[in-house]
């Protein structure tokens, strides 16, 4: 009887690991479809300053304000990427620490088994 309850409580963690995986892999690619979202964004804002640019040496009408509020924009999305590639550099740092943690953990657990055996 106690090697079946030894069996529920190992499935049990390999469960939990698995959910707990799952939920940290799901949030590290929805990280990584933001930082897809905001590039995709720059290079339409790009795509914006070029075609200003372009109708004002064509047509010699000035877009200067509308290339500046352009230029602004493009400052604040290079700047949320940044911080969207920090974010994801810090939660893959956070894996490969809770993941040494665990494996410590793990060494520790089977050292005092051992021990007790």
């Amino acid at each position: 009887m106690a090697n079946m309850n030894n069996i529920k409580t190992n499935v049990s963690r390999v469960a939990n690991k698995a959910i707990k995986k799952t939920g940290e892999l799901a949030d590290i690619a929805s990280m990584h479809l933001k930082l897809k979202s905001l590039e995709h964004k720059l290079d339409s804002k790009y795509k914006d300053l070029g075609k200003l640019t372009y109708k004002q040496l064509k047509s010699g009408a000035s877009q200067a304000e509308k290339i500046a509020d352009t230029i602004v924009d493009i400052d604040a999305i290079r700047e949320e990427i940044r911080l969207q590639k920090e974010k994801i550099e810090a939660e893959k740092q956070a894996r490969k620490e809770r993941k040494a943690a665990a494996k410590f953990e793990n060494a520790e657990n089977n050292d005092t088994a051992e021990a007790t055996e």
